[in-house]
């Protein structure tokens, strides 16, 4: 198949047509600010993704679309949840890709986690993903492990 061109077509920045949008109901997220810690990812402009969320392209210095973000809140066991990802189209995002969302979605003053699950419990639904949970309201949910000094 030496030659041959892939007849993928890929989105550009040009391609955005909105509705774009900087408030969520009920996310307790600060998209402009989500937007100000995803600067050096290149975003596009915010829009609606499902009843509680926001979806955000991520762009290559080439305006190609090279990935995206999905902010969402919902409810689990009587408390409001944020779930973040950031999910690249031909590698896996890094940790520092990892740090700026959580800046950006859960701010300096939440928690936030990633979850390894029992395998049968595991979801994969795009193999270059990384996501984040915390709660909405930024209380631990987990021991504080490093209250003395070390984990």
């Amino acid at each position: 198949m030496s030659g041959r061109r892939s007849s993928r077509i890929y989105m550009t920045r040009g391609d955005e047509t909105g509705p774009f949008t900087y408030e969520a109901e009920g996310l307790d997220v600060d998209i402009p600010l989500l937007l100000k810690a995803l600067h050096c990812l290149s975003p596009g402009l915010p829009s609606a993704h499902g009843p509680c969320g926001v979806g955000i392209r991520l762009y290559a210095s080439s305006a190609v679309c090279n990935g995206s973000v999905i902010v969402s809140q919902a409810e689990h066991d009587g408390a409001e949840w944020i779930h973040a990802s950031i999910a690249r189209e031909t590698f896996m995002p890094t940790y520092a890709d990892l740090v700026i969302l959580k800046q950006g979605a859960f701010g300096p003053g939440r928690y936030a986690y990633q979850v390894f699950p029992p395998a049968s419990h595991h979801v994969n639904i795009h193999e270059r993903a990384l996501h984040l949970w915390g709660r909405a309201d930024g209380k631990p949910a987990l021991p504080e492990f490093g209250k003395d000094g070390t984990i």
